[in-house]
């Protein structure tokens, strides 16, 4: 719990009118706390941070209904019961996303008219913003064209009071830009998003993505999440490639003192912790997946934007948004 302790921390010193609430094992956490201000006793902990001690937890490597039906005290399930009781307003986890996702929707519930909740995962670009959102990246392998619009719909809702776009640009990901191209799926999807999505600018190929042709990019779970693991590869892959070449050469040394502000903005670009965490949309409630490596940044981050979409109510602003469409 070190990580999470210390990115509670920062996000508490930051959200000093709230309340940051841990859940977990109580004397593990406050052990941690012990080893982190031990060489420095005059900090302390925030006054705005809380601990709800829970005696059981969910494994990375347990199966996730498994796991529900067995652990109902594991400090998954009783945060998401919290929240549901309106006790927090907000949950973050950066453990078992299999266990996260059934637990808050069988917690939780769907909010009313959405079929499938979808989970949305944010992508350096080169848009105005410097971000992407793709939708879905692994909460449903398979769909309907209906499941796509859904997320059209979340997707774009929370990039307009999230990352206050005003008019996100909306495409479905294909393997050409015509209407013409794609399988069965994002054929019929096609001309639903057309009919039905005022901003829907069509298809895009993969590799448009990063270049900010657009700010929502919807595709099915098992596409999604490919995409997802693969962006993440590769960037690890050419920073970690850039940091050996800069420990080894005397000239890209001298270079990366020239252009110190550059890189690190590039690097930061690259960096998922800036973006905290993966919000899953279509449930009663406001949840954010962290990734299980998640840094003490990361997890300050996904606090930040879990309170963001909290206070902006996306969730009632996506059930007005659903109801308002007749959807097949």
């Amino acid at each position: 719990p070190k990580v999470t302790l210390e990115g509670a921390i920062e996000a508490a010193q930051i959200l000093t009118n709230d309340t940051i609430v841990l859940y977990g094992r109580e004397n593990f956490i406050k052990k941690e706390e012990k080893e982190l201000y031990k060489w420095k006793p005059w900090k302390k902990i925030p006054p705005n941070l809380e601990i709800i001690h829970c005696e059981e937890e969910i494994t990375m490597e347990e199966r996730p209904h498994k796991a529900f039906k067995e652990k109902p005290n594991s400090s998954i399930a009783i945060a998401l019961r919290d929240h549901k009781e309106g006790k927090i307003d907000g949950f973050v986890s950066a453990g078992n996303t299999g266990a996260v996702m059934m637990s808050a929707a069988m917690i939780l519930g769907r909010i009313e008219g959405v079929t499938r909740p979808a989970l949305g995962a944010v992508l350096p670009s080169q848009n105005e913003q410097g971000r992407t959102l793709i939708i879905d990246v692994g909460a449903n392998v398979d769909v309907k064209p209906r499941n796509l619009l859904e997320f059209a719909i979340m997707g774009s809702l929370y990039v307009k009071f999230i990352d206050e776009i005003e008019n996100p640009r909306i495409a479905l990901l294909s393997i050409g830009e015509e209407k013409t191209k794609g399988n069965s799926l994002t054929l019929n999807t096609y001309n639903l998003l057309q009919n039905k999505i005022d901003n829907f600018i069509g298809n895009i190929e993969s590799g448009e993505i990063i270049k900010g042709k657009a700010d929502v990019v919807v595709m099915d779970g098992f596409v999604g999440n490919i995409i997802l693991k693969l962006t993440e590869s590769i960037a690890k892959t050419l920073l970690g490639t850039f940091r050996t070449i800069v420990k080894k050469s005397v000239r890209a040394k001298i270079g990366k003192t020239f252009f110190l502000n550059e890189i690190k903005f590039v690097l930061k670009a690259y960096d998922y912790a800036e973006y905290g965490g993966a919000p899953l949309l279509g449930l009663n409630g406001n949840v954010l997946i962290c990734h299980g490596i998640s840094s003490v940044i990361a997890i300050k981050n996904a606090l930040l934007f879990v309170r963001k979409i909290a206070k902006n109510k996306l969730n009632l602003k996506i059930k007005e948004k659903i109801a308002e469409m007749t959807v097949i």
